[in-house]
């Protein structure tokens, strides 16, 4: 596996991680337990995101809204935690690893 699909990888997991947090409280109105740290996990992860990837500015930008959701809470500011939410899953939309198949594809074999 080459580094940038590893890369790739590395950031899906986070990401996964914040979406499901911030999905399952927009939802349906559960904070999920220890939500905080799984939160401060992926900001970490999603700041730490190799430059030279494309999507560096959005994990950054994730990253610092992540730590302001984290330091005021889930129910602070519902606008903040919309455009979160929308840019994660837009962002994990559109991040294809080789080799891992996605919804649309035809085949769901894993290479």
């Amino acid at each position: 596996m080459s580094s940038t699909v590893r890369d790739l990888a590395a950031v899906a997991e986070p990401l996964m991680d914040v979406r499901e947090i911030l999905e399952t409280f927009r939802r349906c109105h559960i904070v999920v337990d220890g939500w905080a740290e799984v939160l401060t996990r992926a900001a970490s992860a999603l700041d730490q995101v190799p430059a030279e990837l494309e999507l560096r500015a959005s994990t950054t930008w994730i990253a610092s809204e992540l730590n302001e959701i984290i330091a005021y809470g889930l129910q602070h500011d519902h606008s903040k935690l919309g455009m979160v939410a929308d840019r994660t899953t837009e962002l994990l939309a559109s991040i294809k690893v080789p080799g891992i198949p996605r919804p649309e594809d035809k085949s769901w074999e894993f290479s």
